[in-house]
C-alpha cells in the first residue's frame, strides 16, 4: 500500500516528497524500523517519538508521519498531522485490511475485574467450540501462542497487527481488555466491536484523567462512540450494581443487557443466592422465568459480579446457558487474581493484582471470609502513578487486615521510602499501632510495619502465618518483574512466596 493511500481522507498540515512510495510495514518504535517502514512519531508522557526521527531515517524508513511540522524533511517522504495517535489508528486498520471486521470483537472495560471476565468468557467460548484470541493485561494469546503484553490495550498499530494475525490463524472471537488510557488516547478507534462490557469504577489513573468524572467519561466512550460507530449490530453488557453502571446503561447508544450479582429486579440476568467459600462460588442465575444452578471454583466474592458480566457477554454472543455453566465450572484459576500459591493450604497464601483502594477493599473482604484466623496483607503502591490513592490504599489495607506489611511495589523513578511515607498516614489515621518488623508478631490488636524490600516482606508474612491465617500479597498479581528506576528486574510474588513456604519448614 502506498503512503498516499494510507493518508486518504486524513487531514494533513503539510506533506513533502514522493507520496506514492510503497509502505511495507508500520512502526512507532525507531529500534524496529527497517527499509519499507512508515515511521509514525508518537508523543508520549515519558518518551517522544519525534526525538528519534533521525534514528528512523538512518534505519531506512521509507516515510515519516509527524505531529511537529517543523521536523518535516525534504530527503524522505513525510507528512504532518494534528494528532499522530489518531492518524495511526486509521492507518493501521487500513494497512492490515480492516481486521476487526473479520472476527467477532468483544471489548471489556472497567477499573477492576476485566482480566477475570476475559478468562471466564474465554472458557465459555471454548466450551462452545470457538477459536478464541485474547488481548489483555496478562498476555496476548491465541492458537497456543502467548505473547508478552506491553500494555493492557496496545498501540493501534500493534492492536491491528495482532488481530490480523489472529484472524489469519483462524481465530473467530477476539476479547480485548479496553483500558481508559486506550479509550482516551484513541488506541481502539476504528475497531468494529460486536459487544462491549462494563464491570465497575473505582479510583485509579487520576494522574492521567484528573477526576473521577473524566475517568468515567473515558470509559463511556465505548458505549457512546465506539459501539455505535461499529458497522455491526453491536450490543452492550453492563453490570448495574453501581451508580456508574446504571448511568452507562442509561446513556448507552446501543441495546444493553443489564446484569447483576445482587439479584437486581431490573436485571436481564441476575446472580442470586451466591455463597462463597474455599470451594469457590455456588449460586443461581435467573433469566426471565428460568433459573440455573452455577458453580465456579474461583475464590472471592468479586467472582460473582465478574461471572455475571462474562455470562451476559456469552449469552449476547449466542451461547447456550449450558455452555456458560460448563465454562464457569471448568475455570480453576485466573493468574494473579486471588491465586493460591502452590504448597500453601493452611495457612493459605494468595497473590492478587489489587492495586486500587476499591479493589483492595473488595479482595480483603473476600479473604476475610476464607480466614479462620488472622488476615496478613503485604502491599505497596507503584511509583510515577496516582499519588492521591496511596493513603487510601493504606486505609483499605489496615481496615481489612489484622497485620499489614507495607513494602515496595514497582517504585519506578520514585524513592520507595517516599512512596511508603505517603501510604502510612492512611493507616495511622485509623489508630493502628506501628511496630518494628522484629516485633510485629507480638502483641494484640491490629498492627502494621514497614519492610521496604518486597522479598523480605513476603518472607516475614509467611513466617508469621499460623494455621487458619490467610496471607494476601497484593498489587502485582501475575507480574513477573519489578520496575526499579528504569530497570525491569525479574520478580514474581508467587515464586517468592513459594520459596518462603519451603524455607518455613516446607509446604503447609
Amino acid at each position: 500500500m502506498t503512503f498516499d493511500q494510507l493518508l486518504h481522507k486524513i487531514e494533513t498540515i503539510d506533506v513533502r516528497g514522493d507520496q506514492s512510495v510503497e509502505i511495507e510495514a508500520l512502526e512507532f518504535d525507531s529500534r524496529r524500523v527497517g527499509p519499507g517502514c512508515l515511521f509514525v512519531a508518537l508523543p508520549g508522557s515519558v518518551v517522544d517519538g519525534h526525538d528519534f526521527v533521525q534514528a528512523a531515517i538512518d534505519a531506512g524508513a521509507a516515510a515519516l508521519l509527524l505531529q511537529r511540522p517543523e521536523l518535516l524533511r525534504d530527503d524522505v517522504p513525510c507528512a504532518a498531522v494534528a494528532d499522530t495517535h489518531a492518524a495511526l489508528a486509521l492507518i493501521a486498520h487500513r494497512f492490515y485490511g480492516d481486521p476487526t471486521a473479520r472476527v467477532r470483537l468483544i471489548g471489556i472495560t472497567g477499573t477492576n475485574g476485566k482480566t477475570s471476565v476475559v478468562y471466564q468468557l474465554e472458557a465459555m467460548l471454548e466450551q462452545a467450540g470457538r477459536n478464541v484470541g485474547v488481548i489483555g493485561t496478562v498476555n496476548y494469546r491465541y492458537g497456543g501462542r502467548s505473547l508478552e503484553a506491553p500494555n493492557t490495550t496496545p498501540n493501534p498499530a500493534l492492536l491491528a497487527r495482532t488481530i490480523d494475525q489472529m484472524a489469519r490463524a483462524g481465530v473467530q472471537d477476539v476479547i480485548v481488555e479496553v483500558s481508559s488510557h486506550g479509550l482516551e488516547l484513541g488506541r481502539v478507534n476504528h475497531c468494529r466491536f460486536d459487544v462491549g462490557a462494563f464491570t465497575n469504577l473505582s479510583r485509579d489513573h487520576l494522574d492521567f484523567h484528573g477526576s473521577m468524572r473524566d475517568y468515567l467519561e473515558a470509559k463511556a466512550l465505548l458505549f457512546t462512540r465506539l459501539l455505535p460507530a461499529s458497522s455491526k449490530a453491536s450490543k452492550a453488557v453492563i453490570l448495574i450494581d453501581s451508580d456508574e453502571g446504571l448511568d452507562l446503561a442509561r446513556r448507552s447508544l446501543v441495546p444493553v443487557l443489564r446484569v447483576s450479582a445482587v439479584n437486581a429486579l431490573d436485571a436481564d440476568l441476575a446472580l442470586s443466592d451466591a455463597r462463597y467459600g474455599l470451594d469457590g462460588l455456588q449460586g443461581t442465575f435467573r433469566r426471565s422465568n428460568e433459573s440455573y444452578e452455577v458453580h465456579s471454583p474461583l475464590l472471592g466474592a468479586f467472582v460473582g459480579p465478574n461471572l455475571a458480566v462474562a455470562a451476559g457477554l456469552a449469552l449476547s454472543l449466542g451461547l447456550s446457558m449450558r455452555e456458560v455453566l460448563r465454562g464457569a465450572d471448568g475455570l480453576a484459576a485466573v493468574p494473579g487474581r486471588l491465586e493460591p500459591v502452590p504448597g500453601s493450604r493452611d495457612p493459605l497464601v494468595l497473590v492478587d493484582y489489587a492495586h486500587t483502594d476499591g479493589a483492595l477493599s473488595n479482595v480483603l473482604a473476600a479473604v476475610r471470609n476464607l480466614a479462620r484466623g488472622r488476615v496478613i496483607t503485604v502491599f505497596g503502591c507503584g511509583g510515577d502513578r496516582d499519588r492521591g490513592k496511596r493513603p487510601l490504599m493504606g486505609r483499605a489495607a489496615a481496615q481489612g487486615s489484622d497485620l499489614t506489611i507495607v513494602t515496595s511495589d514497582n517504585p519506578r523513578t520514585e524513592d520507595p521510602l517516599e512512596i511508603i511515607g505517603q501510604i502510612v498516614p492512611g493507616i495511622e489515621a485509623l489508630g493502628v499501632e506501628r511496630r518494628q518488623p522484629q516485633q510485629v508478631g507480638s502483641g494484640a490488636g491490629k498492627a502494621f510495619c514497614v519492610i521496604v524490600d518486597r522479598a523480605e516482606a513476603i518472607r516475614t508474612a509467611v513466617e508469621l502465618a499460623q494455621a487458619g491465617d490467610v496471607v494476601l500479597i497484593a498489587g502485582k498479581g501475575h507480574e513477573d518483574y519489578q520496575i526499579v528506576g528504569r530497570d525491569k528486574r525479574h520478580f514474581d510474588d508467587r515464586e517468592q512466596a513459594a520459596g518462603a513456604l519451603v524455607a518455613a519448614e516446607g509446604p503447609r
